[in-house]
């Protein structure tokens, strides 16, 4: 049993052996290399240098003392019994009976024609190639099957997406006509709009309350009209491929500059500026003194109003806003800690302090009131009537640079440290949005335009346009100075934009009309 358990695993090692060298072993692998025939059933023996022979070849060595290896020619002394002596090679003996099936062979026992066994061994070699042909191109074959196959796969795929992009891009296309169509209505109807808000007011002459009210909704309306754009986007992606958005962008390359006014020689900065019933107030450095002056609208100088730092202690304003009810003028204190109020129209007056505060950051006047972001370390936003009664206050994560009302009464922009652009609640100061915009440069000075906001950039001597969105357009305001204030008005159905820029040396009133 054990022997027979031997056998096979010699056989199988022989048969897995040849698996991995990639060869397939025939009868003359076990040739003795004296007759050149197979030693299998001739009583081998082998050599001590493990060569191994024929006994029947070595008995012409029988009687000789010293035996020369046929193969690799090594000196062996022969014992005693000479050839006899040798040992047997019995390791294929159990297999030799199965010698046929072990290597696929139809002849076994050809032993006395040379001849014979190279033709078997040459017959052997061709039939090996021919099964590994046959098996190369039947993997061939499979390998075309299996690329057609995928092939048609890729192409129903492909043709099915398409087919899918055709039937979204339809439907997209019906609904962007709809949404086109209808911006582009509602675009006419504020136009017509316009029309009518403006016969209405050539028909009204005796209240002039009335026809102003009239007019500035004519003028409202007009800008509204004038600023409102329709946009198609287009992408490639199969989802939502095209959008229409219908946005209030005020453009500010609708304005052309129409004057460039030189300042007086005196004039060495323009601290900032405000316009108040068609009348521009600006705040500036003199002489060494900080003083508010007044010019028309079509940039006329008319005289010095007010020498700020002889009512406060010898202290300079860095700020101005003036009340839109009551034409009061509010400073900021050049130490930060006071806010000082000037009516306009009041004869025989001086500056008074208004309010007390830390480390005041910006003001703004809205139709309820007058609006203050302060703080040190802590930050805040507070609402203040014009009797001084504080109606909200509202805690802030960072300093506040820049406060603007809007177009409507009912929220507010504000400009962080951190040139954040946030959109608040006037009613109550909380956000309406926590963030419209991060502007990529600081900017000095910002003021309600239309239905957005302006922003001054010293660096790059421009002006900006936001939207109520916050989006920028994309058509700023270049100019050859750096501007330091600006201010905007509307006179009947022109809009004027001031700009105060300087040059270094001279300060200049730039003034740009609207279209």
């Amino acid at each position: 049993m054990n022997k027979s358990l031997a056998a096979r695993e010699i056989e199988e090692n022989i048969r897995m052996s040849a698996d991995n060298l990639g060869v397939k072993l025939n009868k003359p692998a076990f040739k003795c290399s004296i007759c050149d025939k197979s030693w299998l059933k001739n009583d081998p023996r082998f050599l001590p240098c493990s060569h191994v022979f024929c006994s029947k070849c070595l008995e012409k060595f029988q009687g000789c003392k010293q035996l020369n290896c046929p193969k690799c020619s090594s000196v062996f002394s022969l014992p005693g019994n000479g050839i006899l002596s040798l040992p047997k090679f019995t390791m294929f003996q159990e297999i030799s009976d199965n010698y046929e099936d072990i290597f696929k062979s139809t002849e076994v026992d050809q032993m006395n024609e040379v001849d014979e066994d190279d033709e078997e061994e040459e017959y052997f070699g061709m039939e090996d190639r021919k099964s590994l042909i046959k098996d190369e191109k039947y993997r061939i074959m499979n390998l075309l099957k299996e690329s057609k196959r995928e092939e048609s796969e890729l192409l129903k795929n492909l043709n099915d997406f398409f087919e899918n992009v055709r039937k979204e891009v339809e439907r997209q296309s019906e609904i962007t006509k709809y949404n086109l169509m209808s911006a582009f209505k509602d675009k006419r109807r504020l136009i017509r709009n316009s029309m009518k808000a403006f016969d209405i007011f050539t028909s009204v002459s005796s209240f002039k309350e009335e026809s102003d009210n009239i007019l500035k909704s004519c003028q409202r309306l007009r800008r509204k009209a004038l600023d409102t754009e329709v946009i198609l986007k287009l992408k490639e992606q199969s989802e939502d491929m095209t959008t229409v958005h219908v946005l209030t962008q005020p453009s500010l390359s609708k304005f052309t500059m129409t004057k460039f006014i030189e300042l007086d020689e005196n004039i060495t900065k323009v601290i900032d500026c405000c316009v108040h019933k068609e009348e521009l107030y600006c705040l500036c450095s003199k002489n060494d003194n900080c003083i508010l002056t007044w010019f028309n609208l079509d940039g006329k100088f008319i005289k010095e109003l007010l020498v700020v730092n002889n009512q406060i202690n010898n202290l300079s304003a860095i700020s101005l806003t003036i009340d839109l009810s009551e034409s009061i003028v509010f400073f900021v204190c050049q130490s930060r800690e006071s806010i000082y109020s000037y009516p306009l129209y009041r004869k025989d007056v001086t500056l008074t302090k208004f309010l007390n505060v830390i480390n005041v950051r910006a003001i703004c006047s809205v139709l309820k009131g007058l609006l203050v972001a302060e703080g040190r370390d802590n930050y805040s936003i507070s609402m203040y009537q014009t009797n001084k009664l504080r109606l909200w206050t509202i805690k802030e994560e960072s300093s506040i640079n820049l406060i603007s009302r809007a177009e409507t009464e009912d929220h507010f922009y504000i400009v962080t440290e951190a040139n954040q652009l946030t959109k608040r609640n006037l009613k109550y100061g909380n956000r309406l949005t926590s963030q419209l915009l991060a502007i990529d440069d600081k900017c000095e000075k910002m003021i309600q335009y239309h239905t957005g906001l302006a922003l001054t950039n010293s660096k790059n001597k421009s002006i900006i346009a936001v939207n109520q969105d916050g989006k920028i357009d994309e058509n700023y305001l270049k100019l050859e100075y750096t501007p330091t204030s600006i201010a905007l008005s509307s006179k009947l159905f022109t809009d004027y934009l001031y700009v105060f820029a300087t040059n270094g040396e001279k300060n200049h009133l730039l003034i740009f009309l609207g279209n």
